[in-house]
């Protein structure tokens, strides 16, 4: 299978996974910046493959022998987006069991606790 690697220039945002669509846009500019472009969202067209969080940064996108796929000019604004399927949310099940601990030797007050929570099947 065909791969096609980016190189960056700038460090890779942290939560980027394998598996992530991604996206460009030109900036465009807007006095003395530059602003990306809404109104152009491009879908490269398959999700990512590879990523190199070290110097130096790249995505990889493996796509089809057959397929087409979209690349980002050079100087394109990159997006990513989540798999809705495999990174929901909240927490799916019937029981759920936190513990928190704290390891300060001076007083400490726990302000606010939340969970989203969802029955994973009924």
């Amino acid at each position: 299978m065909p791969t096609i690697t980016l190189s960056l220039s700038h460090p890779i945002n942290e939560s980027t996974q394998i598996g992530d669509s991604i996206y460009y846009t030109l900036p465009s500019p807007v006095g003395e910046f530059q602003q990306a472009n809404t109104n152009t969202i491009v879908d490269v067209g398959y999700p990512i493959s590879a990523i190199s969080f070290e110097e130096p940064y790249s995505i990889s996108v493996d796509y089809p022998q057959m397929g087409s796929i979209t690349i980002p000019p050079e100087g394109a604004y990159l997006m990513f987006s989540k798999d809705g399927i495999a990174n929901t949310s909240e927490i799916k099940g019937y029981y759920l069991s936190a513990t928190f601990t704290c390891d300060s030797r001076e007083r400490a007050e726990l302000f606010q606790v939340s969970a989203g929570v969802a029955e994973s099947s009924k």
